[in-house]
């Protein structure tokens, strides 16, 4: 039976692509922290996957470890990670070092823990997938007033390549993918006048369509990213 792992499954990504690649033979480990709302879809929905909702909150090391464990038995064959605050605009002169702690934390220490526990399994295999969702920041001059958040994307950008060089031959596939700003959840806490500005600033003068992402996202989960190593693709 496949197995994936979707970090912070809740979002509007891991949502709908729950529903896109649901098919039978095939467990998915839906990562959540404390969304009802996220339950109450699993619920709602008849879906032909075995999912498993895992909560967890990255924030704490404590339940990382004990997610760990339990993510350990199901020896993944793909994992897509989603994990991500919400963005708030901050000026460099008003953050604090936790802020970037709190990003490192929570998206780049997890996912750590999670690959460690998770190669040994798809090197044996000599198959897996691994993909980071990031920011179309990583491919240019990123947005301003988020140097915590972009800091961290970098960070994760640095990791994908750096696994894609260590381990290209060996069946495992690690790619990204940097949308441009969506029209989601996500972006709620962002003032107006700056989701505005990175709309009419972005190529196509809107806000990126999910189902465009997801598109792009089951790519290259599948079979036919297999040449594909290190790549980010920016939409």
């Amino acid at each position: 039976m496949n197995s994936i792992l979707i970090t912070g499954a809740s979002s509007a990504i891991g949502k709908k692509l729950i529903k896109e690649i649901d098919k039978k033979n095939q467990t998915i480990l839906a990562h959540y922290n404390k969304s009802k709302e996220f339950i109450n879809f699993l619920k709602k929905n008849k879906f032909k996957s075995k999912i498993i909702p895992l909560k967890c909150n990255f924030l704490k090391k404590k339940d990382i470890k004990k997610f760990i464990k339990k993510i350990k038995y199901y020896k993944l064959d793909s994992i897509l990670h989603l994990a991500s605050k919400r963005i708030e605009i901050k000026r460099f002169n008003k953050l604090k070092i936790e802020d970037f702690g709190n990003e490192i934390d929570l998206s780049f220490y997890s996912i750590f823990e999670i690959l460690k526990i998770s190669l040994p399994n798809m090197l044996q295999k000599k198959k897996g997938k691994v993909v980071f969702v990031l920011s179309r920041g990583t491919s240019g001059i990123p947005s301003a007033y988020l140097a915590h958040y972009f800091c961290m994307k970098f960070m994760l950008l640095g990791l994908i390549k750096s696994l894609s060089s260590e381990y290209k031959g060996r069946g495992i596939n690690f790619n990204a993918i940097s949308p441009s700003m969506m029209d989601t959840p996500f972006i709620q806490n962002l003032d107006k006048k700056f989701v505005d500005l990175n709309k009419y600033l972005s190529p196509t003068k809107s806000f990126i369509k999910l189902d465009t992402v997801i598109s792009k996202i089951k790519f290259l989960l599948s079979a036919k990213s297999d040449n594909l190593y290190g790549t980010n693709i920016i939409i």
